[in-house]
């Protein structure tokens, strides 16, 4: 049977996804493109919107799913940098899924139904893990390029013991929920991770599905002014934290306090029940400093993804 593709279309769609990603981890394991808190971070919150309505409209605007007669196969978040999410048995049809996105997309952008940011499908981008032949197939074929960009994707598996987390004199970590002025955490937001957040999109972020308390974490100074930041979600189905946002100002670095407030973000995510832990980061050659805090914390490589781009003479 064909694959099919169609933007997507609603709250149905959202838990159709959700189910098949939390499918999909449970067989592909932490290297499944596109996981919880890839869905859930950084929505845009409205205060009269509640949380399954800004998901599903934040992926209205971007995203196709591609399907096999009413059978969900997978589907991509599609603008400069696609976000693509293929079940690991399925990724010997990505020729097909790859044919069935480019037309609908194209589609979509000639008829001006969606704005996603780009002229044409051949304009974005993939990133496909480093080895992952049934994609880089495709790709060759395709006129794309692996670039010297790549993004670090690495575990951390709970059966290790976890260092104590130490944390300078006078320093102290509270939850983020326990913070009544939380301007200051998003200035780090802002200033560090370049978010754009305010008040509303992370008081309503508490009621998206796999957000936990004890996951969004902040230090304190000795002076009770936040000056670092960490941001994970759990997938209970899979036993996996995922950590997207660890920031520290820059005046408080060099202290140990990322490193700490790491380990005290495993041990909380242990405590749900996590097995394992994943963080994603850009290159170590241009970003050392994230990369070396998730070495040191722990982390082992499971792979890298390399940005692929279409060549400029073959449109």
């Amino acid at each position: 049977m064909n694959i099919t593709c169609r933007r997507f279309n609603g709250r149905e769609d959202y838990f159709r996804l959700r189910k098949f990603i939390e499918e999909s981890i449970s067989e592909s394991g932490s290297k499944f493109y596109f996981n919880i808190n890839s869905l859930e971070f950084g929505i845009d919150h409205k205060e009269n919107k509640s949380y399954i309505e800004a998901i599903s409209e934040d992926l209205h605007d971007s995203s196709f799913l591609l399907f096999e007669g009413d059978k969900l196969m997978g589907g991509a978040m599609i603008y400069e940098r696609n976000q693509l999410f293929i079940n690991q048995k399925n990724k010997h049809r990505f020729s097909e899924m790859f044919k069935a996105l480019e037309e609908e997309v194209n589609k979509c952008i000639r008829d001006g139904s969606v704005d996603l940011g780009i002229s044409s499908f051949s304009e974005s981008s993939w990133r496909p893990f480093d080895g992952d032949v049934n994609i880089e197939k495709v790709l060759i074929e395709n006129g794309y390029y692996r670039t010297e960009e790549y993004w670090v994707l690495r575990d951390y598996y709970n059966k290790y013991p976890i260092s104590e987390p130490e944390l300078p004199k006078g320093y102290y970590i509270k939850s983020l929920c326990d913070i009544l002025d939380i301007s200051k955490v998003i200035e780090i937001y802002n200033d560090c991770l370049g978010m754009e957040f305010d008040e509303v999109s992370l008081r309503k972020a508490r009621e998206s599905y796999a957000h936990r308390d004890e996951l969004d974490i902040v230090v304190m100074s000795p002076e009770n002014s936040p000056v670092a930041l960490c941001s994970g979600r759990y997938d209970e189905k899979n036993k996996m934290a995922s950590f997207e946002a660890v920031a520290c100002i820059k005046e408080h670095r060099r202290k140990g306090i990322s490193k700490a407030m790491m380990l005290y973000a495993l041990k909380k995510a242990k405590n749900l029940g996590a097995t394992v832990s994943t963080v994603l980061t850009l290159c170590p050659e241009q970003f050392p400093a994230p990369n070396k805090l998730y070495e040191s914390a722990g982390f082992t490589l499971a792979g890298n993804r390399y940005t692929w781009e279409k060549l400029k003479n073959n449109k």
